[in-house]
């Protein structure tokens, strides 16, 4: 077991951050305890909590750093790829590809969305779902500005459904195994939405 003593607190709070993204790998958020986490990194559970208030301030941190990673990678997808519907794939595929790097995030994000008691950690997911659909949005639109996309496309609709096809990879990843969610597969599900969002004759 590797002993963190003399880590800063900053670092500290980085690896309590990857320690509990990989414990969601193998068990369910709910039963992570800091007793737990405490035990992953080799420290006790008052060295935990002198970086961390409490439990939720973990859970927040954990939620801000997902958040942070998903803003970052789709920025920069934005910014190589002019195409609106490429910029779409660009964002499916990047999105796949975190996922399949870091699966404990969707047993992760699923778990405080359904939280009975609002958390702060439930404010900084659903900021993200809410910018993420934004920027689904966005470009659907700017499709629909370049004539790439029909006029009288239902762009809510389409964001709906660009999001529930990540979600159903990532059920059936959940269920059958992580070798589901592969990047070929992803592509294979994007083509038929793109087939079912470009105007003909593109």
């Amino acid at each position: 077991m590797t002993r963190t003593n003399k880590l800063t607190s900053e670092e500290r709070k980085k690896r309590t951050v990857q320690a509990v993204i990989e414990l969601c790998q193998t068990i369910e958020p709910a039963s992570i305890t800091t007793a737990v986490i405490a035990e992953k990194m080799g420290v006790t559970q008052g060295a935990l909590f002198r970086h961390f208030p409490s439990k939720d301030s973990i859970w927040e941190e954990v939620a801000k750093w997902v958040s942070e990673q998903i803003q970052a990678l789709f920025y920069k997808t934005l910014n190589t790829e002019d195409c609106p519907i490429g910029n779409l794939e660009s964002m499916y595929m990047a999105h796949i590809s975190f996922i399949a790097q870091y699966p404990g995030v969707p047993r992760l994000l699923f778990s405080q969305l359904h939280k009975v008691q609002k958390t702060a950690s439930q404010r900084v997911i659903s900021t993200l779902m809410n910018l993420y659909h934004l920027s689904i949005k966005q470009q659907l639109a700017r499709g629909i500005e370049r004539g790439k996309i029909d006029a009288d496309f239902d762009i809510e609709s389409a964001s709906s459904m660009y999001i529930g096809s990540i979600q159903g990879l990532v059920m059936q990843a959940l269920i059958r195994g992580s070798d589901v969610l592969t990047l070929s597969k992803a592509k294979k599900i994007f083509a038929l939405y793109r087939r079912s969002i470009e105007k003909q004759g593109n």
